[in-house]
């Protein structure tokens, strides 16, 4: 996994630098990876070379690169030429700043992760308009980074799923362990030769959720036999593509009911109803799975609250604060498209 970590504030930069380390190091040691990996000092800039750049950390052991620039320009230069994974970055930088070099990066790779550091809490929404996938307060811990990047490791679990064991199989110079976060070569570039972005070639979903909530297949509306079945898919496009357990599903879904086997149990069949009406229209695949936990595939579903957030004119115009407003967990996600309207 290629990192990169942005701020102009020196101590800034090498402690996050620092905590990226150890958090891939503990990650590693965590999944029974290579000891020498996981034990490896989780120093910045040691017994490597420094470019007018920034300082390069690499490790041929090492399931992670971590690459240091003080002036976003450099960053974005040096994102021009290479595949970038993951980029911590500050927000209120000289020159360019945190959320304009953020939305540069996604420009020349929509799939680069943006997780802000930065110390000031104001720019959440600003933060959640340009699709970032983090944003921690300064001073950040360890256990945030590494939140963090498990919650990437997570999603990109879920991209390498779609890709199948066949791609996976094809790319068997990567990571010894499959499906870890820091695997190599099916980050949806390719993998055997082929184009691992699945996106182009399956069937979306068309969702509605400004006055209500309604989802489509070409045309063709999905059928739900519960009525929770389909609020629960208005959850999972709520969450825009993070996941959840049974359990904390069963929270949102049930608010004043006790989690118990028979509600567990039920909620399965929720589920077989939502993948039944997937499936109907052929969208099975925008609905991934991984042990206990489900989320929604946010390439595979045309949301206008996703096109409102990237600031699709005719979406912002057709915001009237009428957010999900069948469901009362949706109030929570009202706040953030007010403010951003």
């Amino acid at each position: 996994m290629n990192v990169i970590v942005v701020d102009d504030e020196p101590l800034a930069l090498r402690g996050i630098g620092r905590l990226v380390r150890e958090a891939a190091a503990a990650d590693d040691k965590d999944a029974g990876g290579d000891a020498a990996c996981a034990d490896a000092p989780a120093t910045v800039g040691g017994g490597v070379a420094t470019s007018a750049a920034g300082d390069v950390v690499s490790d041929a052991e090492a399931a992670v690169d971590v690459q240091l620039f003080s002036l976003s320009r450099e960053a974005l230069a040096y994102a021009r030429e290479h595949r970038v994974d993951v980029a911590f970055l500050d927000i209120e930088m000289p020159g360019l700043g945190g959320l304009a070099l953020a939305k540069a990066l996604k420009d020349i790779d929509p799939d680069t992760h943006i997780v802000f550091v930065t110390s000031y809490e104001q720019y959440a929404v600003d933060a959640f308009s340009v699709r970032a996938t983090g944003y921690l307060l300064k001073p950040a811990h360890l256990e945030d980074v590494r939140r963090e990047l498990a919650f990437i490791g997570n999603n990109q679990r879920r991209h390498d799923a779609h890709v199948g064991g066949e791609g996976v199989s094809a790319a068997g110079s990567g990571s010894a362990v499959q499906g870890s976060w820091h695997a190599k070569g099916v980050h949806g570039r390719r993998v055997g030769g082929e184009s691992c972005n699945r996106s182009s070639k399956l069937r979306k979903v068309r969702v509605r959720t400004f006055g209500g909530f309604e989802a489509e297949v070409d045309g063709v509306p999905l059928l739900f036999k519960r009525s929770k079945s389909k609020e629960l898919f208005a959850l999972l496009v709520d969450r825009r593509g993070c996941s959840m357990t049974t359990r904390e599903a069963c929270a949102v879904l049930w608010e004043d009911a006790p989690y118990s086997v028979s509600q567990r149990s039920y909620f399965q069949n929720v589920v077989a109803d939502l993948r039944a009406a997937l499936t109907a229209v052929g969208a099975e695949a925008a609905l991934v799975r991984s042990r206990n936990s489900l989320a929604i595939d946010p390439a595979l579903v045309d949301s206008d609250s996703y096109r409102f957030i990237e600031g699709d004119p005719v979406a912002v115009n057709a915001y009237r604060g009428d957010y999900l407003p069948a469901y009362s967990w949706a109030e929570y996600s009202v706040g953030s498209f007010s403010r951003a309207h």
